[in-house]
């Protein structure tokens, strides 16, 4: 755990001779992201620029997660700030010198938009939130949650139960089953951009590779959104040579053979995190999966639902949901393709989170209540 804002970038990110911490480049951004946003809504839909907004956060040890709950209120607190200062200056292109004194006098206010900051939501619950919306009255069920996002795969289990007198399911997650693999996305890009350099020829110290590398670092998203849509990606690199890698291929590669067998890994450690008195209830009712995130669809994520489980000697049955629920197909069609990609943020906005139950434990087939805060969770039908 550091001090963002005595933590500062090499040369690579900042080639300026104004010393700015990562701190400070978090803040511009979460500012120019604040604008774009309160700018859209004042004009698009004549709404207030001081909203309450909430952010979402992956599944940290408590430390770290306090940590970044304090920080990210103290940094989206300036950024409202700032994003009134810069409104409509953005695209005129600012000094960095500018940007850095915006940023210290705008941390030096006796007073900030503190307010405006409301929850933190981990990022598996407000992607159940969001895809679980319209679950069916009366019933009783158990999903897993599995969001693939950019620097973490997030993974929780959850219990569902939607009453006939409220219009929205109850979540309640299962104790000790919210995990996160601190891989994801961008261990797919680095390990494509390592198969794609090592395929080259180059390394370390000859001409070509500093100025593969770069080029690579600003291509390998798109490549990997390529390769993985059409089975086979073709490039060339910064030397002039060309050369292609089939899907096939790059799966068999080791690195990522590795990763795939650290997001199984976690997965069964989620599964087997549930306590044994919910096993014949699962073994019953099954356990559907969930996935979301921009990496929903990518085969080894999709893999899981196809893993045969066995809890206490009993046959768990997974049933893989459809990634994108039926209100947004009703609701919002114009969101059915990026629905995965946005799922935590849809369910961080809704009106009304579950609340997160650390003793939601034991499994007992009658009727017991569990109060959430909101509504009430009835453990038996």
């Amino acid at each position: 755990i550091i001090d963002l804002f005595e933590d500062f970038p090499d040369s690579t990110i900042n080639p300026s001779s104004t010393r700015i911490s990562h701190g400070d480049l978090i803040t511009l951004y979460l500012a120019y992201f604040t604008d774009m946003a309160c700018s859209e809504l004042q004009k698009q839909y004549k709404k207030s620029r001081y909203v309450k907004r909430r952010f979402t956060l992956p599944h940290w040890d408590e430390d770290r997660a306090e940590w970044a709950d304090r920080s990210l209120r103290v940094m989206l607190s300036v950024a409202q700030v700032l994003a009134d200062t810069l409104s409509q200056r953005w695209q005129e292109g600012l000094p960095v010198q500018q940007l850095k004194a915006l940023v210290d006098e705008a941390r030096k206010l006796p007073e900030l938009p503190a307010s405006l900051i409301t929850d933190g939501v981990r990022e598996a619950t407000a992607a159940a939130t969001s895809c679980l919306k319209n679950a069916t009255i009366g019933s009783r069920s158990y999903y897993i949650i599995v969001d693939v996002g950019a620097g973490t795969t997030d993974f929780a289990a959850f219990y569902v139960v939607r009453r006939a007198d409220s219009d929205r399911p109850t979540v309640a997650r299962l104790s000790d089953t919210l995990k996160t693999l601190p891989q994801a996305g961008d261990t797919i890009d680095a390990i494509l951009r390592n198969y794609i350099v090592k395929q080259s020829g180059h390394t370390q110290g000859d001409s070509y590779y500093d100025r593969i590398n770069t080029q690579l670092s600003l291509e390998i998203r798109s490549h990997k959104e390529v390769l993985f849509k059409l089975g086979r990606l073709d490039y060339k690199l910064a030397d002039e040579s060309t050369d292609s890698v089939s899907l096939d291929q790059f799966l068999e590669f080791e690195p990522m053979k590795r990763f795939e067998a650290q997001l199984r890994g976690k997965f069964i450690e989620v599964i087997e995190g549930i306590d044994p008195s919910w096993h014949n209830e699962l073994s019953q009712k099954g356990l559907n999966i969930l996935f979301t995130g921009g990496g929903a669809n990518l085969p080894m994520v999709k893999s899981l639902a196809q893993l045969p489980l066995k809890l206490s000697g009993l046959t768990i049955n997974i049933r893989e949901t459809p990634n994108t629920p039926d209100w947004i197909e009703q609701e919002h069609p114009e969101l059915v393709d990026e629905f995965t990609k946005l799922a935590v943020c849809i369910g961080a906005t809704t009106d009304e989170l579950p609340k997160e139950l650390k003793d939601f434990t034991e499994f007992t087939g009658d009727a017991p209540q569990v109060r959430t805060g909101f509504e009430t969770i009835y453990r038996g039908n």
